[in-house]
């Protein structure tokens, strides 16, 4: 899932959409409840040009969030959160849910790749972003 994932990014990089849609269809296979996959191919199809199906992944990204799995997985779920508030460029939202997501960190690793992120790209250089990355840095000393 990981190294379609990462395909998938990549194409998007490089502004091969359809490419990018069919490795983040992949990883989305694989393991359907990855909200990285899921936003992906999102973006991938956002992208394209095909801004109602990115709004359909969206929408069932949505509909298939179970509350009880959130409170579990909170690490994951702000994670998740700061990916869709990226995908459709809510800046102070996502990096809110980032400095969340740290604050109540149920692992000592949590978001360790808030650094290298593709959705997160855009962000580098901003003030409240930065703060992210320094707060991890700290973390991890």
């Amino acid at each position: 899932m990981n190294a379609y994932d990462g395909l998938g990014f990549a194409h998007l990089a490089a502004g091969r959409h359809d490419e990018a849609a069919r490795a983040f269809g992949h990883a989305f296979e694989r393991y359907p409840d990855h909200a990285r996959s899921r936003l992906g191919l999102a973006a991938a199809r956002r992208a394209a040009g095909r801004a109602a199906d990115a709004e359909q992944e969206f929408a069932a990204r949505a509909a298939r969030r179970d509350p009880a799995q959130a409170r579990r997985r909170a690490t994951e779920a702000r994670l998740g959160e700061a990916f869709e508030h990226a995908l459709f460029e809510r800046r102070d939202q996502a990096v809110t849910a980032l400095q969340g997501l740290l604050a109540d960190a149920d692992a000592p690793f949590a978001g360790w790749t808030i650094p290298i992120e593709p959705l997160f790209r855009a962000f580098r250089g901003s003030p409240a972003f930065s703060h992210v990355l320094t707060t991890l840095a700290d973390r991890a000393r």
